[in-house]
This record gives structure tokens, C-alpha cells and sequence, in this order.
């Protein structure tokens, strides 16, 4: 079974984006920006209980990951951000999708190899990965799963969602 696979979702990205710079005040700079000192990586989650929460809830459904925690963020990278190579805490499975449409798709870098996106289950918990710097900014909605990555694959599989040439 493949760790990185892309998945054939497609988003209004502007309806999205939109949401992001609408709610740019609640959000929060990643805990690494204190320790690096620099201002890189910011993000808005979708607390439970939330009006932003249950506006990701159709989106949970079209990817078959409903009912489960799947802690939702917008992620939003500044141009020049690294993240050197690491795997993420807790078995972390990763679903990405990218929400902008005026830069390159968002790139992670796997063994030496970069894996352009649009829509992607990542098994970032068990691979090492980075992120190289790029010149523009990058701006996804990202699901965080602590399940086996095997049965997030099959609940995704399951939709038709995951395209077989990855």
C-alpha cells in the first residue's frame, strides 16, 4: 500500500480561501514559530462545536472520514518556509487539499522525491518528509487522522476517490 496517494477531490477552492481570509483572526501561529524564531507557518482550526467546524462536515462525508476526529485546519505557509525532514507525531495521516489557484500546487518531498498535489492522503506519521522553501505562499485544508493509515486508505478507497496512477 502506497503512503502518498493523490485523490481525485475536487474543492471550490474559493468559497475556501475565502473562508480562510475571513476568519484570519482566530488563528494561531504553529508552535515551531517561537522556536525558530520566524513567522512561517499559521493555521485556523476548526474546533468541535464550532460554526467553522461543521462547514468542513460535507467535506468529511465526500472523503468518508465522517464520525471520526479528524481535526481540520487551514494551514498557511509563508514563501521561503522549510520544514526539514520528519516524521509527525502520533502515527499522524495526513489529508491535504490545496485551496489556491494563483501558484503551483504545493509540494512534499518524500525520500528525495517531490510529490506535487491538489488532493493527497499522506501517511506523514510513518514516512520522513519536508517541505522546501518555494517563492510563494501555500494555503491547504488539512485533516489530521490518528487511525491506522491502512483503514483511512480503505474508507477513502471506498468512495472511488483514490486515483490508481499514484
Amino acid at each position: 500500500m502506497k503512503r502518498f496517494v493523490h485523490l481525485n477531490y475536487n474543492i471550490d477552492k474559493e468559497y475556501w480561501r475565502d473562508l480562510f481570509y475571513e476568519r484570519l483572526n482566530e488563528g494561531q501561529w504553529n508552535d515551531s514559530c517561537p522556536r525558530k524564531k520566524t513567522l512561517h507557518w499559521y493555521q485556523i482550526f476548526f474546533h468541535p462545536g464550532t460554526e467553522l467546524r461543521k462547514l468542513v462536515e460535507p467535506v468529511e462525508r465526500d472523503l468518508n472520514i465522517d464520525g471520526l476526529d479528524t481535526f481540520p485546519r487551514f494551514s498557511y505557509m509563508f514563501p521561503g518556509a522549510v520544514l526539514p525532514i520528519h516524521k509527525d507525531e502520533d502515527g499522524l495521516i495526513g489529508i491535504n487539499i490545496n485551496i489556491l489557484d494563483d501558484v503551483p500546487a504545493p509540494v512534499i518531498h518524500i525520500k528525495g522525491q517531490a510529490f506535487p498535489y491538489e488532493a493527497a492522503l499522506i501517511d506523514v506519521g510513518n514516512i520522513q518528509h519536508s517541505v522546501k522553501a518555494v517563492p510563494h505562499h501555500r494555503l491547504i485544508l488539512k485533516f489530521c487522522l490518528r487511525y491506522p493509515y491502512a483503514d483511512i486508505y480503505k474508507r477513502i478507497e471506498s468512495t472511488g476517490l483514490i486515483c490508481p496512477t499514484t
